[in-house]
């Protein structure tokens, strides 16, 4: 993301969440890992974006939201170590930025 042009900033160290900014004018944005009925979760009026391979199968209903879309990904870390990391990271994120586009033209539209 960093390569990309976001600005990350990480606090914590047990699940760490990270401060995003998009530009020096965009608000910084709390993310974090966590599971989809977190109390930090909308409850309501939502779109649930479903990335885990297990995701169809494991949570095929989000309770609130009002659309869900399953874009499974191969995770990278598969190449930690070796002499494609890089390249494999940097496909996966082009790869999620052109389907979050998509996705989020869909919604807008």
């Amino acid at each position: 993301m960093k390569e990309a042009g976001f600005q990350i900033e990480a606090k914590g160290e047990e699940n760490p969440f990270y401060f995003i900014q998009y530009s020096d004018q965009s608000p910084k944005i709390k993310c974090w890992s966590k599971v989809f009925d977190d109390p930090a979760n909308p409850s309501q009026a939502f779109a649930a974006v479903m990335t885990c391979s297990q995701a169809d199968e494991a949570c095929p209903i989000v309770p609130g939201a009002e659309a869900r879309f399953s874009l499974p990904y191969e995770d990278p870390k598969v190449a930690d170590n070796t002499p494609e990391e890089a390249e494999r990271y940097l496909e996966r994120s082009e790869q999620i930025a052109t389907e979050m586009f998509y996705v989020f033209s869909k919604i807008k539209a």
